[in-house]
């Protein structure tokens, strides 16, 4: 789309909005860097070190490669103060944009200041010629804070060029308060999406990394990074951006755990766990159902488990969820074996009804009805009653969150619950399609676990089921060339995995305490919420997140592709579930009626594994420790 607060966005008419409405989609990147740019550039004017420089000399602001982008238009008096601007451009381009300039200064704003536009090939810098000296040369003062911004242009710069520009900037913010923003190539120096791989490349340069996000497998990074203090701390204008932005997440997928303290304090309480997706909730049966909008069960609640407790959910008369104990507080018969009607939850047994958070609205055997239904009569001991119920069902209230298209209940007391912990993703990636798929095993949630964190058998087991892509390579030739390098990152822990002589290519994290998410450099992404249903009983929600970059965007527009694409993705899950199922069952029988040891001899991978096995032991202890004190 493009940006309403453009001045040079398209005005269709409603046919030519539907023709254009394929193309739309591929500019889809453009709106995502033009607002990251000008996040920045208000960061940046809105500064200490800038706002000192109201009454006194404007800030710079250096755009490269900006073309006919109204940046500078639309920011010349931003935050009641100038800038000065200097947009660095092909001849040819400078030349055009400086008729368009002197055009709208005769017809909107006479008083204006121009930017300074400076014709200049990037590809030329460091043939005998300065960057930032030329930018001098043109006016830019040395003395005031400046922001450089490079959107999209270095793709079009060779490598020579590309370094002596990184070298003269970082040279440059030794001495000048700097600010830098990239939408752009950042090869050869960083060419995966990981963000410890931008930082690490940034603090060689000696500059702050502050916001960070990568696309299309690190072709195109979306970075903030500003100078240092002599002393190697951040500055005043990074400080500024980082309490705006907050702390960089070192994060080596979109996807991110926020309960972070739970690393290195282990434990299963005090806790949210997805216990279905919403369109479960909804009466669904299955994902492709939910995308076809049909065989959809309305007078049924939905029931699960969750650390063998059985949970009922349902949608109130308002659409809010309702979660409680599967149980009723009158005989213990399972609600979920009830019915809905018009968002209230009637017990099967004598016709209890609960309503708007979980409170029980009425209780048939305790008045008296006309032959249609409807009541004659309450008396003061139904009151009575009604309030005991309510009393007694307290307890079996739970905290419920639908977030994300997923239903997540809290393990522990409700007044604890915090929104907050829920796992986002990080803003300002690329839209994905997800896929959902539900699997069920009969084994215990630790074993499925541990399959998932262990690449080799990917290899091996799965050797003709993952697609034998060339770029993937999980084909059981290949894994003698496996390399697995340890990480642990603000989410969790896990393994970056590469093919020998190449670079990066997967990621396996375990997010305590029970999701398990795989990642690739394309950003394709999954995550596995490996939910303990009962003893030997795990249910896994999988979503997969397919990037939804141009062509994808495109094809999935075409109607019946989505539902293809969702039974295609269904139907090849339940494929390696069904291998992976089979050896896990296996060793379910071999290890606990046989006696064989979890691990006999480690492996390639397995140090992931035992680093599960050592943060699940902590917070069995921790529970053990928990119930003695009670």
């Amino acid at each position: 789309m493009i940006p309403r607060n453009n001045p040079n966005r398209l005005v269709t008419t409603e046919a030519g909005s539907r023709l254009l409405e394929p193309a739309v989609k591929f500019t889809e990147w453009i709106q995502a860097r033009t607002e990251f740019i000008d996040s920045g550039v208000d960061h940046f004017l809105t500064s200490s070190s800038c706002r000192n420089g109201i009454d006194n000399l404007p800030c710079n602001i250096v755009l490269f490669g900006a073309g006919y982008d109204t940046r500078a238009l639309r920011f010349r008096n931003a935050h009641d103060r100038k800038v000065n601007f200097f947009e660095v451009d092909l001849p040819s381009v400078c030349q055009g944009k400086e008729t368009l300039y002197k055009k709208f200064q005769a017809e909107h704003d006479p008083n204006m200041k121009g930017s300074t536009l400076i014709p200049f090939d990037l590809n030329d810098c460091g043939e005998g010629t300065s960057l930032i000296e030329t930018l001098k040369n043109s006016g830019l003062d040395t003395s005031r804070p400046t922001f450089f911004v490079f959107e999209a242009v270095l793709f079009y710069v060779n490598e020579p060029a590309v370094r002596n520009i990184m070298q003269e900037l970082f040279y440059y913010s030794k001495t000048v308060e700097t600010m830098l923003c990239f939408t752009d190539s950042l090869k050869p120096f960083v060419d995966v999406p990981f963000t410890s791989q931008a930082k690490e490349f940034f603090d060689k340069g000696g500059v702050e990394l502050l916001e960070h996000r990568a696309r299309w497998g690190g072709a195109v990074h979306f970075c903030l990074a500003s100078s240092r203090t002599t002393d190697g701390k951040p500055g005043s204008i990074a400080s500024h951006v980082s309490n705006r932005v907050g702390g960089l997440v070192f994060s080596y997928m979109p996807s991110q755990s926020n309960n972070k303290a739970i690393i290195k304090d282990p434990s299963f309480d005090r806790v949210w766990y997805a216990v279905g997706f919403s369109w479960q909730i909804d009466g669904y049966e299955t994902p492709l159902d939910a995308v076809l909008k049909k065989n959809r069960l309305t007078d049924k609640p939905f029931a699960t488990r969750l650390w063998s407790e059985p949970i009922v959910i349902y949608r109130d008369e308002n659409g809010e969820l309702v979660a409680m104990a599967d149980v009723c507080p009158h005989r213990s018969v399972p609600l979920s074996m009830g019915t809905m009607k018009n968002g209230r939850l009637e017990c099967m047994y004598h016709g209890g009804k609960f309503g708007p958070k979980g409170e029980c609205i009425d209780v048939p055997t305790m008045h008296t009805v006309d032959d249609d239904g409807s009541i004659l009569e309450t008396t003061t001991g139904a009151e009575r009653y009604l309030k005991a119920i309510n009393k007694a069902n307290c307890g079996n209230h739970r905290a419920v969150v639908e977030h994300d298209g997923m239903v997540y209940v809290w393990r522990g007391n409700v007044l604890e619950a915090d929104p907050s912990l829920l796992p986002t993703r990080r803003k300002g990636d690329m839209e994905t399609v997800p896929m959902d798929t539900v699997l069920d095993y009969n084994v215990d949630y630790s074993y499925i676990v541990e399959n998932n964190l262990d690449s080799p058998h990917l290899f091996y087991l799965h050797d003709g089921s993952v697609p034998p892509i060339k770029y993937i390579g999980m084909i059981n030739k290949n894994l003698p060339k496996l390399k697995l390098t340890a990480f642990t990152d603000d989410c969790g822990m896990g393994h970056l995995g590469r093919l020998e002589g190449t670079r990066p290519k997967k990621l396996i994290r375990f997010d305590p305490p029970n999701i398990v998410r795989h990642g690739g450099v394309s950003g394709f992404e999954e995550e596995f919420h490996i939910v303990p249903i009962a003893p030997q009983r795990t249910r896994v929600l999988l979503r997969q997140h397919l990037p939804k970059g141009p062509i994808l965007s495109t094809i999935t527009s075409i109607p019946g592709v989505l539902p293809l694409l969702t039974l295609l993705v269904n139907n090849w899950n339940y494929h390696i579930a069904l291998e992976d199922s089979c050896v896990m069952q296996g060793q379910a029988n071999r290890i606990e009626d046989w006696g064989s040891p979890r691990m006999g001899v480690g492996g390639l991978g397995d140090d992931l594994i035992k680093v599960f096995w050592k943060w699940r032991a902590d917070a069995h202890q921790k529970l053990r420790g928990e119930a003695e004190a009670e």
